[in-house]
């Protein structure tokens, strides 16, 4: 999953979201972070994955999915998906999947890591099942 194994390893507190992702087949990942904490206990570098895909269906797909953990309220703190940086040479657009620290109390970085493996827990099946609800046009 990762382009470069030996040098860039997957951190583990983050694998399960990005290895999801990965199973899509059409989201293709290309930087993630476990998260991390600053010296004095606060998060400075929030747990998230970005991602190429060549289908603008995947990220809406996506935050319905984070959507309906949400309403379920299985999430400590709303995630979203978001257009980020992608270099000039690059024919996609890159997509991150994080936390919405904007409508958002501030969480701990252990809440955020359960959200992100809250999120991972069955994504490529239930992004693969609403996608086919769509190409059957039962949207919801």
């Amino acid at each position: 999953m990762s382009s470069e194994p030996e040098n860039f390893l997957i951190e583990s507190g983050i694998v399960p979201l990005v290895y999801e992702l990965y199973c899509l087949r059409s989201c293709h990942p290309c930087w993630s972070c476990e998260g991390h904490n600053d010296s004095d206990g606060n998060v400075y570098r929030l747990p998230q994955v970005w991602f190429f895909t060549t289908s603008v269906i995947y990220p809406r797909l996506i935050d319905e999915h984070i959507y309906a953990l949400r309403h379920k309220e299985k999430l400590g703190t709303p995630w979203h998906v978001c257009l980020t940086y992608a270099p000039s040479e690059s024919p996609y657009s890159a997509f991150a999947l994080k936390p919405d620290m904007a409508v958002s109390v501030k969480p701990t970085l252990e809440s955020l890591q359960r959200d992100a493996m809250a999120i991972a827990r069955g994504f490529s099946d239930n992004i693969r099942a609403r996608a086919e609800e769509y190409l059957a046009g039962n949207h919801f």
